[in-house]
């Protein structure tokens, strides 16, 4: 199925991460806990309807008693700042690796966004802000002249509540989007809406890796989250339900002392036919003590 390139774009930004800041004079060296390196592993269940693909055979090769089949394996390393801040992250897989490299400004803001698969640059994107407020978002894919473009407004407590897109190709719109969020009285995302589908999500009440940044990012299986990116929306917790009217996500976790997921299970099921989707996603995360200044 053919991806469409606000999607493409959003995927590109799910491998992102921050760059350049400047540091007051009086500076606090303190440890911190950060994300690693995240391993994700793709499965689908055996099914002998792809019993004549040859592809399919290939695989069933390497996993030939088992109930599940590995399609594919990413490895995504994060690097990190003096500050702590992510500046890279290096995404591999048996495709064309992938880099992505921000640019902060001086209020550690991330200003720029170069995406990099393999030697050639596939997506550059260009932070606007107002008062320390990400108001738009601007990407190019390079090599198919596509832009994408994000607004974004604010409820009283200053989380973004509207977002407005619009996609264009060779300057004539192709695509226009309206993005409504809810939240909770803990300030927490509750629920997502565009163009009359809704997404309500759910949360534990375990560290997420990433609550240690000053804005948001994630790498969760929902490709809409993507447009919070950089936004200071904040996701303290690790999300582990995700339903519209389709299908429901479900994503089982396994922590460690410090209360942070260190594997997790992600399935989907489709609500139509009341049974489990044909794939399922395996994430497994790794963590180390870096030494920061603040």
């Amino acid at each position: 199925m053919k991806k469409t390139f606000f999607f493409t774009i959003l995927n590109f930004l799910l491998f992102t991460c921050p760059n350049v800041v400047i540091a007051s004079d009086f500076q606090v060296k303190k440890k911190k806990t950060v994300l690693n390196k995240l391993v994700i592993s793709d499965y689908m269940y055996k099914n002998d309807e792809f019993e004549d693909d040859e592809e399919y055979q290939a695989l069933l090769l390497n996993n030939p008693n088992d109930s599940v089949v590995l399609i594919g394996t990413y490895n995504l390393s994060f690097l990190y700042n003096e500050y702590g801040d992510l500046y890279r992250i290096n995404t591999t897989s048996t495709d064309s690796p992938i880099y992505t490299e921000l640019t902060l400004n001086q209020q550690r803001r991330i200003e720029k966004v170069k995406a990099v698969e393999g030697a050639d640059t596939k997506v550059e994107t260009v932070m606007t802000y107002t008062n320390n407020f990400l108001q738009q978002v601007n990407s190019r894919e390079i090599d198919s002249a596509t832009e994408l473009i994000l607004h974004y407004e604010y409820n009283d407590k200053q989380l973004p509540s509207i977002i407005k897109g619009e996609e264009k190709k060779d300057n004539e719109y192709v695509n226009r989007l309206e993005v409504l969020l809810e939240y909770n009285t803990t300030d927490e995302l509750t629920s997502i809406k565009s163009k009359g589908h809704k997404f309500n999500l759910s949360y534990d009440k375990a560290r997420n890796p990433h609550a240690g940044l000053s804005y948001f990012y994630t790498h969760e299986i929902q490709p809409i989250l993507g447009i919070l990116h950089y936004t200071n929306y904040i996701q303290k917790h690790n999300i582990t339900r995700i339903e519209d009217s389709d299908e429901i996500t479900t994503i089982t976790y396994t922590y460690n002392q410090d209360n942070l997921p260190t594997k997790a299970l992600v399935r989907n099921k489709l609500k139509r036919y009341n049974s489990n989707s044909d794939s399922l996603l395996k994430y497994e995360y790794f963590y180390k003590e870096i030494e920061i200044v603040e």
